[in-house]
């Protein structure tokens, strides 16, 4: 693989203004986005789809100001900048960035986030969007050596791209609140404006495009060429939303992990666009396919292990995304238009059409379309047909292809067929595995060609990875906040066969029960009655509750007869499953049927008038990642308003990633509360149908239970614990409490 330096002239002035403008252009766009997302998240619950949809518009928005600049390219340079740097003035009018965080409803599917967004962001980002073509535009008109080719500005525009991503969560938001962000973001702007007239001046002084290049401009661009540029973005784009749908529901649902695609995904765009590129780009048709059977092999065969969800895991992810989208932008490098300058708008509207396609099918027509999360390896299978060698290999010999696929399908429905019913989970799994390894032997022995072996396997993959996911599921949906499965599986208690049906939300369990009246109303899982949960009910019994997350109701089940719940869950998907699937709602009785609202938990528990809670359980997980804003300084002081005088308030901070502890300790610190919490672990425990989980307790000073102060289970954060900042909703810092990062400050070893 050999890399060709193209010959350009020097560093000159003219070159470094035009590449600080892009640059400031670039990474004005992508600060704007993950402070945008940031905003968004508590209006559409916490749920990681609200950023797959942001992205979206935010790939809508670039094309519609790559079209205008392909617009303003039929006039002349001077008009075509006097009227992007209007535009860039006129979107000055809906500054500083504001989303409306007063607002009293949450966002409860995609139409919502994206007309918010439209009505707050749509114009100030387009006339961003037009900076990219506008910008080298100006510079191709100038006199400067290098004008003859100003697609390596792309590269600076990127190169600003990847460092406002990687500012953002390193620099900006552990400093600072998002109206201070947004000023800042403001002062950019106005720089922005500032430098793009002085482009302009200098373009002015330029003179006409050479002759040269003037007959180069009489043939015109095939549409075939067109359709090459939009499929070549638009794979990497619709790819980029798929990894980060998987990493974010499937391995680290965690805020902000979204960055880590989108800044590889630019980074495919510096290193493809740059002055250093690749002689031959389809010399990485090879590796192109080798990381694809790598990825897909990974995805499958650690599923449900705990490497499976680690950050090995979607680090590995990440690196065959980059892979892949590497790949395709090197294409796209090397079908740019230079023998066509006039060429250079319409080459990046197709771009942006490629990208919007792609991220219009990810945010709406997938998650219509499919009750399961495959896009990613969906897309991973559709990246092999661009690639050069399997294209080739594809059309050489399409018979053999033909033939190599029909008897893989037949093998496949064949295994499939000969699986014996009366297999449980454990054993179906084995089952799984074990056909995935005669698939890849098989594939392996039978084709010599790596590409077209990797077609195939890749396909087996896929289809053995669907026979996986469905082991013993009985119902699956998805909608605007991720996939809820209903499954069951059998096992041995006590010499006792038992039947266990359970509700998982992207990888963790949100409830289960073992079937039989003897355990209908038995708390399992996090709540069991040996737990922190239980502790609680017994120290303090209650007789009002309120739960922020309903899961499949097993709360319920510490009914009493003078006890009422009131549960709040966002997702309405939830709570038909919960009352479709389990009878924790049903078969645990208390003095009245338990009220059940429908709305963000946050939200709706402000709503609730003459009302107090003696408790309030603060529940509510996207996927295994507690939504933010339900755990400022902000939210905590709503629900301490909504207890009566003794009451107390009990999260739920289990999390593989973050230690939330002593942010609760630095909020409660803030209110003038306190603060004790329980880590409860099965294998110390030893209790049937309980999971490890970690739960923490807050009052006002002196109103935490005696019977819960003196238990010895219940601790109080270290004295030499390192306190963060306070969280707000103007202010959060998620990479200051990463387990990889931190001590935890609540060992195995404290565990009771």
């Amino acid at each position: 693989m050999t890399i060709e330096t193209e010959t350009r002239a020097g560093f000159s002035g003219t070159v470094g203004l035009y590449s600080l403008t892009m640059l400031a252009s670039a990474l004005l766009m992508f600060a704007l986005q993950p402070m945008v997302g940031k905003m968004l998240l508590p209006l559409a619950g916490g749920t990681p789809a609200g950023w797959i949809v942001a992205m979206a518009f935010f790939q809508v928005m670039l094309l519609a100001g790559y079209y205008l600049a392909h617009f303003l390219s039929r006039f002349s340079p001077l008009i075509h900048g006097l009227m992007y740097i209007a535009f860039l003035c006129l979107g000055a009018a809906w500054l500083p960035i504001h989303l409306g965080q007063e607002n009293t409803n949450a966002l409860t599917n995609p139409s919502d986030v994206f007309r918010l967004l439209t009505v707050a962001v749509a114009i100030p980002f387009i006339a961003l969007s037009t900076t990219s073509s506008t910008i080298q535009r100006l510079f191709a008109s100038t006199t400067d050596k290098s004008a003859n080719d100003p697609y390596f500005l792309y590269a600076a525009s990127n190169l600003g791209s990847f460092a406002g991503l990687l500012l953002y969560p390193l620099l900006v938001e552990p400093f600072l609140g998002l109206s201070v962000q947004s000023q800042y973001w403001l002062c950019g702007y106005l720089f922005l404006i500032l430098a793009s007239s002085l482009c302009l001046m200098l373009a002015r002084k330029s003179v006409a495009m050479p002759a040269a290049n003037k007959k180069s401009a009489d043939k015109p661009v095939t549409t075939a060429l067109k359709l090459q540029w939009i499929l070549l973005s638009f794979i990497p784009s619709s790819l980029m939303m798929s990894v980060t749908t998987h990493i974010t529901t499937d391995i680290v649902s965690a805020p902000m992990i979204w960055v880590l695609p989108l800044a590889v995904y630019l980074f495919t765009f510096i290193l493809a666009f740059g002055r250093m590129r690749m002689e031959d780009p389809d010399r990485l048709a090879g590796v192109h396919a080798i990381v694809v059977v790598i990825g897909m092999s990974t995805m499958f065969l650690l599923r449900g292990s705990a490497l499976g969800t680690s950050w090995f895991s979607a680090g590995l992810h990440i690196a065959v995304f980059g892979v892949v989208a590497l790949a395709c932008h090197l294409k796209l490098a090397k079908l740019r238009p230079l023998e066509h300058p006039q060429a250079l708008t319409s080459f990046y509207l197709m771009l942006a059409i490629g990208g919007a396609l792609g991220g219009l099918l990810n945010a709406f027509i997938l998650p219509l379309m499919l009750d399961r999360i495959v896009e990613y390896p969906l897309m991973l299978v559709a990246s092999l047909f661009v690639n050069h060698r399997v294209h080739t290999a594809i059309l050489s010999n399409r018979k053999r292809v033909f033939t190599t696929i029909s008897v893989g399908l037949i093998f496949v429905v064949t295994l499939l067929m000969l699986r014996p019913a009366s297999m449980n989970a454990a054993e179906s799994t084995e089952y799984a595995m074990t056909f995935l390894k005669i698939v890849a032997v098989a594939s392996a022995l039978l084709l010599a060609d790596t590409p077209r072996s990797a077609l195939f396997t890749c396909m087996a993959f896929l289809i053995a990875g669907q026979m996986l996911i469905s082991q013993g599921v009985i119902s699956m949906s998805r909608n605007f906040y991720g996939v809820i499965k209903i499954g069951e599986q059998n096992f041995i208690e006590k010499g006792e066969s038992i039947t266990a049906r359970y509700m998982t939300h992207g990888t963790t369990v949100h409830g289960m029960q073992a079937r039989g009246k003897k355990h209908e109303k038995i708390p399992t899982t996090y709540y069991h009655q040996a737990g922190p949960v239980g502790d609680v009910f017994k120290a303090l019994s209650p007789r009002s509750v309120a739960v922020i997350g309903l899961g499949a109701g097993i709360l319920n089940c510490y009914s009493t007869p003078n006890r009422d719940f009131t549960f709040i869950e966002i997702d309405p998907a939830v709570v038909t499953a919960a009352r479709e699937h389990f009878t924790f709602l049903s078969a645990c009785k208390s003095k009245k049927e338990p009220e059940i609202i429908i709305g963000d938990g946050r939200l709706e528990i402000e709503k609730i008038e003459n009302k107090k809670f003696d408790l309030i359980v603060l529940d509510a997980f996207s996927s295994d990642s507690i939504p933010l804003h339900l755990l400022t300084v902000d939210a905590i002081r709503s629900y301490l308003e909504k207890l009566t005088p003794n009451g107390i308030l009990l999260f739920n901070i289990s999390n593989r990633y973050f230690d939330l502890a002593p942010v609760m300790e630095a909020n409660a610190l803030q209110l003038k509360a306190m603060t004790l919490s329980r880590l409860f672990m099965t294998k110390l425990e030893h209790k049937p149908y309980a999971s490890d989980s970690r739960w923490l307790v807050l009052a006002p000073a002196g109103k935490i239970p005696a019977a819960l102060t003196a238990n010895k289970k219940w601790i109080k954060l270290p004295p030499e614990a390192r306190i963060p900042a306070p969280w707000t909703d103007d202010y959060s810092n998620l990479l200051g409490v990463m387990n990889a990062f931190n001590k935890p400050y609540l060992k195995r070893s404290d565990a009771q």
